[in-house]
């Protein structure tokens, strides 16, 4: 059972968190804009799936673990840089080699990508271990269930506004497509470009982080 106004508050810090510029937001608008609202779609779900796994590792107690274990934090983060880096360099050849239609990703590609965006962020986890209990009445019951359903209901949120967003970049991507072949052209130069600038910026998000 949930304290009523607590989670009204719940919700509304919710929607203030999504509605924050972020790295999932960053790649879920990008993945959008330049391939559709499908491919952001999966991108989407595999943001939320991330946020459920790391809301089951909150609950279940292995956030403890992570967060006396310092440098098992640094190793995510430095994986992430790398994977990020490594992204861009692979976007950036194909546009040098001129391959930039054959990069269309794949529906897995899209999901996994978003789930490590979300995963590789240590920050995330640290948030959630630090938010969620703030809206947790232990009179009312058991704190563990408390916490996994405020998690469920987060994930739901989470989920909605992905794929909100998803449509809308869908929409921006279909209504480019409909224009001149000059604009065309110009958005098939550009997108790949745009992507590395995003993977770029995600990377430099996970060094940032390591500070």
């Amino acid at each position: 059972m949930l304290d009523t106004t607590l989670l009204l508050s719940f919700l509304t810090a919710v929607l203030v968190f999504l509605v924050s510029p972020g790295p999932t937001t960053t790649l879920l608008c990008s993945t959008g804009v330049s391939h559709g609202f499908s491919a952001a779609f999966f991108t989407g779900l595999g943001i939320s799936s991330a946020l459920l796994v790391s809301i089951l590792v909150t609950v279940g107690g292995l956030s403890t673990l992570l967060l006396e274990a310092p440098d098992a934090l640094t190793v995510i983060r430095f994986f992430g840089i790398g994977y990020f880096i490594l992204l861009a360099l692979k976007t950036w050849k194909a546009t040098k080699t001129g391959n930039t239609r054959s990069t269309a990703p794949s529906f897995s590609s899209c999901f996994s990508q978003g789930f490590l965006v979300d995963a590789l962020n240590p920050g995330g986890l640290l948030f959630l271990i630090s938010f969620l209990p703030q809206f947790v009445n232990p009179a009312l019951g058991s704190v563990k269930t408390q916490l996994l359903l405020l998690g469920l209901i987060y994930t739901l949120c989470d989920a909605s506004f992905n794929i909100i967003v998803a449509y809308l970049c869908g929409k921006v991507k279909t209504s480019v497509t409909t224009q001149s072949r000059f604009s065309r052209l110009t958005a098939l130069v550009l997108r790949p470009h745009a992507s590395v600038g995003v993977y770029l910026a995600l990377a430099v998000y996970f060094v940032i982080q390591t500070r």
